[in-house]
């Protein structure tokens, strides 16, 4: 009997294989592959420096965190199927693989540099690929982002991004959702049918090329432009030859979203617009907040609504905003609504971190009940087998910490992590889903293990 190994995966030669299909104990070699994909990481961390994992057709167990300078190549997109949650580290990569589920599906690490290319991410709890705050850079290309219930694109404050090629669909939310001070390019994508809007951007100190999209179909507007008086900065957002048709709102809007006073020609000269096809968005093109000159009117439908367009000279723009007075009353109530707001962030800020509090004594009891399950060494697994009741006490604890944990991150959803210590406070928490996910995922390996005694118990059972 012969056994055919595929030499010839690729044009090119990886450092480790896995493949789920093989036997245990494999070294990670083209002939012998690792079973799983942890195990291939700890050996190319172990090793150092740059490596390449490549990965056979199959679906294979998450929880854990894809290292420094390491990528992950799947042998089909559609084929390679990680089952749950991972972490991506700094400089680390996936390509042609598909994670599928999690909370989120993908999430990296603050100030890392990460490239996703041609991926699915699928059918995720609330988003599909996150990035912590910071001076990080995430580059998405030629990937499908789809089915979530919730965000397909999370890019938290200060960081930098490079969105090409891609499709963003069939989310509950928006499509890509961007908060403060994002640097980078949105270029070429098809971003369509999510529930919410394809592109919301919080304006302040934003330095962002949207260009050459397809932003249709979706439930809100195509794209809508956030002012957070935190960060009330101007921004350089250029939204130019993009198509912008059939939006359940406006083509572009603004919003003023937690009141605070704009300053006079805010969204002008934050935001310029060229060169973009407008059609059949139910608002119209542009929302009356917005003040905002399209430089090119030919590019508009005869059938569309520009009656709150202003084409007029940008002085004299300047002078009509100028001259704006603002009702008193209206000023009171946007106060009164912005207290209730930062009253509801202090309420929610301090339920997670008593949530969090609890989890470090629940975390005890967890790392107690693992003891038990790693000192039941390999050899008296191999002839007694597992201890049943001590894993499946792990399991439970672990998941009520992963409940709650993610009750946790419910609580800091949307701008409720644009608060005082929000950002830091949904840190720590993925970072104990994350802790958890590769416990829950040990355990898995432990439950699996050989055992002689169930062997022969099988054997008389047959």
């Amino acid at each position: 009997m012969f056994l055919l190994i595929p030499f010839l995966v690729d044009a090119k030669d990886y450092d480790f294989y896995v493949d789920g299909s093989a036997k245990s104990g494999g070294d990670g070699s083209v002939g012998k592959p690792f079973k799983d994909i942890e195990n291939a990481i700890k050996k190319a961390e172990k090793k150092g420096g740059k490596q390449e994992i490549y990965i056979y057709k199959g679906t294979y167990s998450s929880g854990f965190t894809v290292g420094k300078s390491i990528s992950l190549v799947g042998e089909d997109e559609d084929k390679v199927i990680i089952a749950g949650s991972i972490s991506m580290a700094d400089k680390s990569g996936i390509k042609k693989v598909t994670v599928k589920g999690g909370y989120p599906s993908v999430s990296v690490v603050k100030d890392a540099e990460v490239e996703i290319e041609n991926c699915v991410i699928r059918d995720f709890t609330k988003i599909g690929v996150d990035i912590a705050p910071g001076g990080g850079k995430l580059t998405i290309q030629d990937s499908k982002i789809k089915n979530g219930d919730g965000k397909g694109v999370y890019v938290q404050k200060g960081n930098r991004i490079k969105f090409t090629g891609n499709e963003v669909y069939d989310n509950d939310e928006e499509g890509v959702d961007l908060r403060a001070k994002i640097k980078g390019i949105i270029s070429g994508n098809y971003i369509y049918n999510n529930r919410e809007g394809g592109i919301e951007v919080i304006v302040g100190d934003a330095d962002l090329e949207i260009s050459n999209n397809t932003i249709k179909g979706n439930k809100a507007s195509a794209i809508a432009a956030q002012f957070y008086e935190s960060s009330d900065d101007r921004g350089n957002i250029d939204i130019k030859n993009n198509k912008l048709v059939g939006n359940g709102n406006y083509a572009l809007d603004c919003k003023n979203t937690q009141g605070g006073s704009i300053e006079t020609g805010y969204w002008m000269e934050s935001i310029k617009l060229s060169g973009n096809t407008f059609d059949d968005n139910e608002e119209g093109v542009i929302g009356k907040s917005c003040k905002i000159r399209v430089l090119d009117l030919a590019d508009i439908d005869s059938d569309e609504k520009i009656d709150n367009i202003s084409v007029e000279n940008e002085e004299g723009l300047k002078e009509e905003v100028e001259d704006e007075v603002e009702d008193e009353e209206q000023l009171m109530n946007e106060n009164k609504l912005l207290e209730e707001k930062i009253d509801e962030r202090n309420r929610r800020q301090a339920e997670v971190k008593l949530i969090l509090q609890k989890n470090t004594e629940r975390l005890n009891v967890s790392k107690t009940g693992l003891e038990k399950v790693e000192k039941n060494g390999r050899v008296r697994i191999f002839f007694l087998g597992i201890n049943k009741k001590e894993i499946e006490t792990a399991r439970i604890n672990l998941n009520q910490q992963e409940d709650e944990l993610q009750k946790a991150i419910e609580i800091l959803g949307g701008d409720y992590s644009e608060m005082p210590e929000g950002e830091e406070l949904k840190i720590k928490v993925n970072e104990a889903l994350n802790w958890i996910g590769v416990q829950k995922n040990y355990l898995v390996v432990r439950e699996n293990s050989f055992s002689l005694l169930g062997w022969i118990k099988k054997l008389f059972l047959m």
